[in-house]
This record gives structure tokens, C-alpha cells and sequence, in this order.
């Protein structure tokens, strides 16, 4: 597992479609699907630019 998305995600940094896929190569969900749990839990998913990844967006 790569430790800086997983250090992402403890910095709260908002959800993209390159950090989604670096902790789980195999997901085959866009985070649009995965919107509904996203927001359940209070976790930040940003339309703007992610720290990792210099400028993906979500969805």
C-alpha cells in the first residue's frame, strides 16, 4: 500500500480518482459511486486540485 495516500487520508486531503486507485489498484468504482459513503462519513470530497496528484479532480 502506498504510505503517502494512506498518509492523505489521515491529512483529510480531499478524495480523487488517483488516490482512490492508489490504495486499491482493483476498485473498479468512480467516486461518484462512492459519493453517497463519502458524505455519510463526513470525509472531504474536492472538485479542486489533489496535493498528490497536482490537479485531478474528483468523480
Amino acid at each position: 500500500m502506498d504510505l503517502g495516500a494512506v498518509r492523505d487520508v489521515y491529512a483529510l486531503r480531499p478524495l480523487s480518482r488517483a488516490l482512490v486507485s492508489s490504495l486499491n489498484p482493483e476498485l473498479t468504482l468512480t467516486l461518484a459511486d462512492l459519493a453517497g459513503d463519502i458524505a455519510e462519513i463526513g470525509y472531504p470530497a474536492g472538485t479542486g486540485p489533489s496535493a498528490r496528484t497536482g490537479g485531478a479532480v474528483s468523480g
